[in-house]
């Protein structure tokens, strides 16, 4: 069993104020010591501009005229990282001392990868980092690992680096769109099927399991479990807003004392990330384009199926009486798809995270070693027999009500067309995960594998 200390990183500053001028007062008299240099200024291309542009007149007026603002282009990708850190390097030398960016989770996945980066490159330069917040969206804006799309538009986690502080407006963070706020709920309740694959994954692969990191992400779902959510009155009060500024923290710390984000992500974000490029690569077909959901909308159809899969029926039901109270999708219906979308996605998932894992399952591989198992997930996914994964989700969907048996009809030729893509896409990573991982002769054989039982209805 292998267990290395992670690095953690706790906020210096973790608060909601009335005030923005007392937020930047704050932030100077506890890092106005330790920033000799420039600050740097990081936002979003849309409406986040206009809180990074009054939050920068506040800094020029009550700490440095020594800013800068940028815009980050195409939040959060890899390509969006690398053209602000080319800018730095050419524009910005000696590094910023202080690097802040305004806005929620896209803005601060892509910062949180830039500093990494930076700090990286500058070993000997103290670069304080850290965010104030237009939105509370998710559960990763205190985690030290961001997403990031790469050049094939696929999320991908990567390491990044933790906050030295965090603060939100409390004025901005109700008045930010209503659908930021219950997606956060739909991401704070989808830890409820992440802990379950955490602690079946630990039991699985004879990896550490750490119990302390486990519970502050069941604090952190418990948390809205226990609170009065009647209507979707709950979202427009300061009490809900504290409810999930304090899941959210939780659920960061787990992850940086993990050293992953397992604890708060497991086969239900595998699925929603699948489903999220399936309708980017839909709406390139079709002029009637399909809305793209928020993350924790597009979570909670898969994490109910999930833990009717996990056998948490009852946790499922009250994740789906909460979010009908607050207007979170919870069908398939809901989100303007039939049931073999979701089916299909989800079943994707297989082997995403755990290509040695899955190599193994399918008798071309040893049993992972301790060493490499560090970075292998085993999720609900693969305790199913392989072989009629499709059919355990689909009768998942149905026991759930996820999705009516007569959902899962054949495609028309845009939706085949996307989801036909989306799987290769899936499985050229799985093959290219199990080539670095393990060797090519594998990849072909377990890529061959996975393909004959996915796409077995999709020739």
């Amino acid at each position: 069993m292998f267990w290395k200390s992670p690095n953690v990183t706790f906020p210096r500053i973790s608060q909601i104020l009335p005030s923005r001028k007392d937020i930047v007062k704050l932030l100077q008299r506890e890092f106005g010591d330790e920033v000799p240099g420039s600050i740097l200024l990081v936002t979003g291309p849309h409406a986040t501009q206009a809180f990074a542009e009054v939050y920068g007149s506040l800094i020029k007026e009550e700490w440095s005229s020594n800013l800068t603002l940028r815009v980050l282009k195409d939040p959060p990708s890899v390509a969006g990282v690398a053209e602000l850190e080319n800018w730095i390097l050419k524009e910005m030398i000696p590094p910023p001392s202080l690097i802040v960016y305004i806005g929620s989770q896209t803005v601060a996945d892509s910062t949180k990868a830039l500093v990494f980066r930076l700090r990286e490159r500058f070993v000997d330069r103290n670069i304080i980092f850290g965010g104030l917040i237009t939105g509370l969206s998710g559960d990763g804006v205190f985690s030290s690992t961001a997403s990031l799309r790469d050049p094939e538009g696929i999320p991908v986690s990567t390491t990044a680096v933790a906050p030295n502080f965090i603060v939100g407006h409390t004025l901005t963070l109700l008045r930010e769109p209503y659908d930021m706020k219950s997606s956060c709920v739909g991401d704070i309740l989808s830890k409820i099927p992440s802990l379950w694959d955490y602690n079946y994954s630990c039991s699985t692969l004879n990896k550490y399991h750490d119990n302390f990191s486990a519970n502050l992400a069941k604090a952190a779902y418990e948390s809205l479990l226990q609170a009065e959510v009647k209507d979707r009155h709950f979202l427009h009060t300061q009490d809900a807003i504290e409810t999930l500024f304090r899941a959210v923290q939780l659920c960061g710390l787990s992850m940086q004392l993990t050293g992953s984000s397992e604890t708060c992500s497991g086969s239900e974000h595998v699925g929603e990330k699948w489903l999220q490029e399936y309708i980017i690569r839909l709406n390139k077909k079709r002029s009637d384009r399909l809305d793209t959901p928020k993350h924790g909308a597009a979570l909670m159809p898969m994490v109910i199926t999930t833990l009717y899969m996990q056998g948490q029926a009852e946790k499922a039901e009250r994740v789906k009486e909460i979010g009908r109270r607050i207007g979170l999708p919870c069908t398939a219906q809901e989100l303007g798809l039939n049931g073999t979308i979701l089916q299909m996605c989800l079943a994707l998932g297989f082997g995403y995270r755990c290509p040695r894992y899955v190599a193994y399952l399918l008798g071309e591989a040893p049993f992972p070693n301790a060493k490499d198992v560090r970075s292998e997930r085993a999720t609900v996914l693969e305790q199913v027999e392989f072989k009629v994964l499709l059919d355990a989700i689909r009768q998942c969907m149905v026991d759930s009500e996820v999705s009516k048996r007569e959902d899962f009809g054949e495609l028309d030729a845009a939706r085949f067309g996307a989801m036909r893509d989306l799987a290769q896409t899936a499985l050229g990573r799985l093959e290219r995960d199990v080539t670095e991982k393990v060797d090519c002769r594998t990849a072909q054989k377990v890529r061959a594998a996975v393909q004959e039982v996915i796409l077995k209805d999709y020739r």
